[in-house]
């Protein structure tokens, strides 16, 4: 990563990886609140009735989504590991001079990307397999992730400049901030706060992660002066300009997708579009209802 490209292709990934959680939760939140009035207006009960009125659609948060398009297959777990593992060989690949491994900050990077393909695979048995003996295994596999992430960025720093220092210290708090945001978002499902929290802090740290490649490699701009306060405080600066920026942009998307929900004619759209979105792809609305309850 010691280059701008070797910030930039993680910090896209962060960012993208973010903004399809944002996406994907804003809509079935949206999605299930229009079903819940719905049902309401019609007189339901919130469960299953001798009429065969389906469930109450509750929102539930779950650590990946599914893609409406191919509700059966876990093609976020599957792009993680695609993604992490490609990382983690090119690390390997240029990690090597004259055949003798001697980059060992390659070596971090490769645990990082291993320990986040490890979450893809905890995606994959979650939404595939039969419920584990342990619940909530995909959200522990990430937290881990995030943790080691964070372990590993602490000890990353030695011999570094000031401005280096605060930089990855300002990502270090963030990365610490999105393992927060898993665990609490694992321990309330059915609030949608926590989720958009963990997509707030993982577009964070993407975003800062392309702006630390900027500041210390300066691909565009001219050097940064890596001993003045002057330019340290300017990068905080900028530090909090991305949060404020994150938060308007979040709120400005929910915004587009509630009206887009509101928008929606049909019952029967609403339930299959939420059903598309339910973890499990099941095979009819009355089980993707059935699903939000368990």
């Amino acid at each position: 990563m010691g280059t701008f490209l070797g910030h930039l292709l993680p910090g896209s990934f962060f960012i993208l990886y973010a903004s399809w959680h944002m996406f994907s939760v804003f809509t079935k939140y949206f999605l299930s609140q229009r079903a819940l009035a719905t049902t309401r207006d019609q007189g339901g009960t919130g469960s299953s009735g001798g009429g065969g009125s389906p469930s109450t659609p509750y929102y539930r948060s779950t650590c990946a989504h599914v893609f409406p398009c191919c509700p059966r297959i876990p093609m976020e777990g599957i792009v993680k590991i695609v993604l992490t593992t490609i990382g983690f060989l090119g690390e390997l690949i240029t990690a090597f001079e004259d055949g003798v491994f001697v980059h060992y900050g390659n070596a971090q990077h490769m645990t990082m990307y291993f320990a986040f393909g490890l979450s893809g695979v905890f995606d994959i048995k979650v939404s595939r397999g039969p419920r584990p003996a342990l619940p909530n295994l995909d959200y522990v596999a990430l937290a881990m992730a995030f943790a080691m992430e964070a372990l590993l960025f602490g000890y990353h720093l030695h011999g570094r400049t000031p401005l280096d220092v605060q930089v990855h210290m300002l990502m270090l708090y963030t990365i610490m901030l999105c393992a927060v945001a898993t665990i609490v978002e694992m321990a309330y499902r059915r609030s949608v706060l926590p989720a958009l929290m963990r997509a707030f802090f993982v577009m964070l740290q993407g975003t800062w992660f392309v702006q630390i490649g900027s500041i210390l490699y300066e691909p565009l701009t001219s050097p940064w002066d890596e001993n003045s306060h002057s330019q340290m405080m300017l990068a905080t600066v900028l530090f909090c300009w991305h949060c404020m920026g994150i938060f308007l942009l979040m709120a400005f998307v929910g915004w587009l997708l509630n009206s887009r929900v509101k928008r929606m004619l049909g019952t029967s759209s609403v339930y299959c579009q939420l059903e598309r979105r339910l973890e499990k792809g099941s095979a009819t609305c009355q089980e993707a209802l059935q699903l939000t309850e368990e």
